[in-house]
């Protein structure tokens, strides 16, 4: 299980060294931060995405995006601390708590854009 775990660190490790590079490459000058809150944000909506419409299905309650988005913050949260452990073990960054946060921010904010995309969606539907 320890190698197992080190090598998903290494893994993660890797990824966010090829985000780096190419956020240099593209000379778009992202902050840690920034790239935070885009990477996290993006992988906490395509996680709701993707648990909202078998939840739905299977559940066909009025209710169910509550549920769901409950469980994607809860992987948001595990995947940033663990990026984070990653970053400390392998010394390929800084263990920041503010890294964490920002992460939790760009989720926050991809799911207000999530929820005004869909209530626009239901006023259409409904005219």
């Amino acid at each position: 299980m320890g190698k197992l775990m080190l090598e998903i660190v290494t893994l993660i490790a890797r990824v966010h060294d090829r985000i780096l590079a190419f956020n240099a490459a593209l000379g778009m000058g992202l902050t840690d931060k920034q790239l935070h809150f885009l990477s996290t944000g993006l992988l906490g909506i395509v996680l709701f995405a993707l648990l909202f419409f078998p939840v739905r299905a299977l559940v066909r309650r009025g209710r169910t995006a509550a549920l769901v988005w409950l469980c994607a913050l809860l992987g948001v949260l595990v995947f940033s601390f663990a990026v984070e452990i990653g970053q400390y073990e392998t010394r390929t960054g800084v263990l920041e708590v503010a890294d964490i946060a920002y992460g939790l921010l760009g989720f926050l904010a991809f799911s207000a854009l999530w929820a005004l995309i869909r209530w626009l969606v239901l006023l259409m539907r409904r005219k």
